[in-house]
């Protein structure tokens, strides 16, 4: 029966192949399609403030050797129009050309924070027109410093190594068409709207040289508002404006951490409302009490207030926000992806070389963070420690890290089963160092 078996599959397996290859030649359509439309490299990207800003797109067609001989770009206002073949901001008309890349908008000028639609249909060599693309987007960011609509940078003007926090209670009353979030900081900073991030982004704003430009982020939010109280909150890390860059130090670009912020809500009957950081907004500290992108962090988990972002907190023992410096450079849209977790790494082996000294190995070099899994009393600190390579006593080796300690410390608050992630750092390493951990860590 085995052998039978086997021999069927083996007499399948051929034909099964014929069917898939004869099969893959029909998955395109007779007449050739564009498709995977980007804006500036991005699929309906947000916050473009590139008002040349280029298209393109990908020919799908069924024959061998086709080719693109001509196309038409329509870019419209509304989605009504996009869907009624209507270029209101611009149409092309047929242009004889086999380009797809990165065609240059020359269309009418582009407003702040608008949303654009866009259609493209493609010609073979035969002269074959496609029917109109899929409907791709763009939308504008603030083109100019007065978009912001007097949003000021606000901070703690603390210097110390302990992060802050800020936020701001608002209401809304009506049905909400679409919100949206301008942020950025000198520093680093998480977003927050009741309780949850906006984004799964880390280390915003980026890093730039910030005696020239910082960049902002712009988030869809409509989804996390809600009908009444709401509330937005940031909490700030030094990133590269305060903390350790290289072998320069600390401090290069300044010593106290700052916010940007502005938060624009369209109702449906055509009103609008702004949320703008200024000295309305409230600050406070965060159980951060040091972060740095070479050092690592600390995090006093007695210290977190719990639903700081959210808007049923009492937040009368908080501080009024002070003001910052203007900042002198140019504050620009994101202009390339954002760092986001790509892959968890589960290790692959521990070892204890000294009593209470744990290695984990994750198999290979890598950039990121650790997350640790702890239950344990209050007070309880746990130490990870981050390195390349271990010794020949199986320890963990770091002469080759100079300055960057690459070292995560975790207090416990202690009662239910805690997680720690650190936000506001990462390490290069494959193995992980951890001390102080109550029980055996697995």
């Amino acid at each position: 029966m085995t052998l039978f078996y086997k021999k069927s599959i083996a007499r399948i397996i051929p034909l099964l192949l014929l069917v898939l290859f004869f099969n893959s030649k029909n998955t395109f359509a007779a007449n050739p399609l564009a498709t995977n439309l980007r804006t500036n490299f991005t699929v309906n990207p947000l916050g473009i403030d590139d008002t040349k800003l280029r298209l393109s797109w990908e020919m799908q067609a069924a024959g061998r050797s086709e080719m693109q001989t001509a196309y038409q770009i329509i870019v419209a206002s509304s989605a009504v129009n996009i869907h009624q073949g209507k270029g209101d901001v611009w149409s092309t008309g047929k242009m004889l050309s086999s380009e797809s890349n990165n065609i240059v908008y020359s269309g009418a000028a582009l407003k702040s924070g608008k949303k654009y639609y866009w259609r493209v249909k493609i010609w073979d060599k035969k002269g074959i027109s496609s029917v109109w693309s899929n409907t791709a987007t763009w939308e504008m960011g603030l083109l100019n410093t007065a978009d912001w609509l007097n949003a000021k940078w606000i901070s703690n003007n603390d210097t110390s190594t302990v992060s802050p926090l800020f936020r701001r209670k608002f209401s809304t009353g009506k049905a909400i068409k679409r919100a949206r979030v301008y942020a950025t900081a000198r520093g680093v900073y998480d977003l927050y709207i009741n309780g949850k991030r906006v984004s799964n982004d880390a280390l915003n704003p980026g890093c730039t040289d910030y005696r020239k430009r910082i960049q902002y982020q712009c988030f869809d939010v409509t989804a996390n508002l809600q009908p009444g109280a709401n509330a937005i909150g940031a909490m700030l890390g030094d990133g590269w404006y305060r903390g350790n860059n290289a072998d320069w130090g600390r401090n290069i670009y300044g010593n106290t951490l700052s916010f940007l912020c502005l938060l624009y809500i369209e109702y449906r009957d055509g009103s609008t409302q702004k949320v703008i950081s200024d000295q309305s907004w409230k600050a406070a500290l965060s159980p951060m009490i040091s972060n740095d992108p070479l050092i690592g962090v600390t995090y006093d988990a007695n210290k977190e207030i719990r639903g700081w972002s959210t808007a049923t907190i009492n937040d009368s023992k908080w501080v009024s926000a002070g003001t910052a410096k203007a900042y002198p450079g140019k504050v620009v849209a994101q202009t390339g992806p954002t760092v986001q977790v790509t892959q968890l790494m589960p290790a692959k082996k521990r070892t204890m070389p000294k009593p209470g000294v744990y290695i984990f190995d994750v198999g290979q070099n890598m950039v990121g963070w650790g997350r640790l899994k702890v239950k344990g009393k209050a007070g309880t600190k746990v130490t990870l420690r981050f390195g390349e390579m271990i010794k020949d006593d199986g320890t963990l080796f770091t002469a080759n890290l100079r300055k960057a300690i690459q070292t995560d410390v975790y207090i416990l608050k202690g009662g239910e089963t805690e997680i720690f992630e650190p936000r506001f750092t990462f390490h290069g390493f494959r193995y992980v160092e951890v001390t102080g951990y109550p029980g055996t860590p697995t």
